[in-house]
């Protein structure tokens, strides 16, 4: 390890012990290191944010099947709501309703689960021998509200099939379905 007496000097003394080793030796700066190690750390939340991007894919496609089969369990009870009355739209909104619930939920749960993650902060810190007062896992209030609207509103997109099936169903028939 070779310190330089100042950020000014240090691409100088990086060179002189290159030169100095005859090409045997590496030299790198500490701005180019953590350079190096910035661009790791970037790489990482691309992979992780294509994992969560893929994890809210597959949530999707459960809602959407969630929704369809509680619109086949409940297929009397639609055709009992429509025979009574209740307006079509107001159908495929009770379900979007529901699918934004299960979205919340969901949400909700996570972000309990962030924070309760985030109570080992300290142990980190002391395991990986950082610096005292390093912050990792400490996710900002902000950014737990947007995840769960974002889940709110993908359960709401994910249930448009499965409510707009059920409002095309006939009140006639689906109070003849067992």
């Amino acid at each position: 390890v070779v310190r330089a007496d100042s950020d000014d000097h240090a691409a100088a003394v990086k060179d002189a012990v290159v030169k100095l080793g005859g090409g045997t030796y590496q030299a790198q700066t500490f701005t180019e290191a953590k350079e190096g190690m910035l661009s790791l750390i970037n790489g990482a939340q691309y992979g992780l944010l294509a994992f969560g991007a893929l994890a809210l894919l597959a949530s999707m496609f459960g809602i959407i099947n969630t929704m369809y089969i509680s619109v086949l369990e409940r297929t009397q009870q639609i055709g009992l709501m429509k025979a009574l009355g209740m307006r079509s739209r107001d159908v495929g909104k009770l379900f979007r309703y529901e699918a934004a619930l299960i979205g919340v939920i969901g949400g909700a749960i996570g972000a309990g689960g962030a924070s309760l993650l985030s109570l080992l902060n300290p142990w980190i810190v002391e395991k990986l021998k950082f610096e005292e007062g390093m912050q990792l896992l400490l996710p900002e209030a902000w950014q737990m509200v947007a995840l769960v609207a974002l889940l709110a509103i993908l359960g709401i997109i994910a249930s448009y099939l499965p409510s707009r099936k059920a409002t095309k169903l006939d009140p006639i028939e689906a109070l003849r379905t067992e």
